[in-house]
């Protein structure tokens, strides 16, 4: 008995791991939005967590004076960019939720 199900297992398992390698396909293609400073700065964001661009006004350049405006929009871009991961890894925990069926997935890095 125990080698029929360690072989069940074993095609489960398979199973899976074609299921997740499909689902990064994916998440790879999927995209999310996020911006801070009231649209100042943006960024777009894959659902693996990479960062496919980053806008900033033009207006916030040409007004940088000092350190503190520096300072400034350094923080925005962080925030934004930030933001957009979180949304991001939203976009992976949908997938893994569909894809689990209660098995814990978090071993694969699925969003990497």
């Amino acid at each position: 008995m125990f080698p029929k199900d360690m072989f069940k297992a074993f095609e489960q398992f398979k199973g899976i791991k074609e299921k997740v390698q499909e689902m990064q396909d994916e998440l790879k293609e999927k995209i999310v939005e996020a911006d801070s400073g009231g649209g100042m700065v943006k960024v777009i964001v894959n659902g693996k967590q990479e960062v496919l661009s980053l806008e900033v006004e033009k207006s916030i350049l040409l007004n940088l004076k000092n350190d503190e405006d520096i300072e400034m929009l350094e923080d925005l871009i962080i925030s934004a960019v930030n933001s957009g991961i979180q949304k991001s890894q939203g976009l992976v925990m949908e997938n893994v939720s569909k894809l689990g069926g209660g098995i814990d997935l978090s071993q694969f890095n699925l969003g990497k």
